[in-house]
């Protein structure tokens, strides 16, 4: 739902005897520049950010994202 920036999926679990339960899950999606605004409003100072936890540079199709971040003075 890209006018409220939540990814929702519909997933159905089948358990060994059949039955089934459905369930709904939404993700709210945060920009890196929305993330660094909401790191600044709590005091941090954000220094870098990475493309996963093994320090590669961040990309459209990177998977993860990591923020480095210190408190602000």
């Amino acid at each position: 739902d890209p006018a409220r920036d939540l990814l929702t999926d519909q997933i159905t679990l089948i358990r060994p005897d059949g039955t089934r339960k459905n369930y709904t899950t939404a993700i709210r999606l945060y920009s890196l520049t929305e993330l660094i605004a909401l790191l600044k409003a709590c005091g941090m100072e954000p220094e870098s950010w990475y493309g996963g936890l093994n320090g590669s540079p961040l990309q459209l199709e990177s998977r993860r994202l990591a923020i480095v971040s210190r408190r602000g003075d």
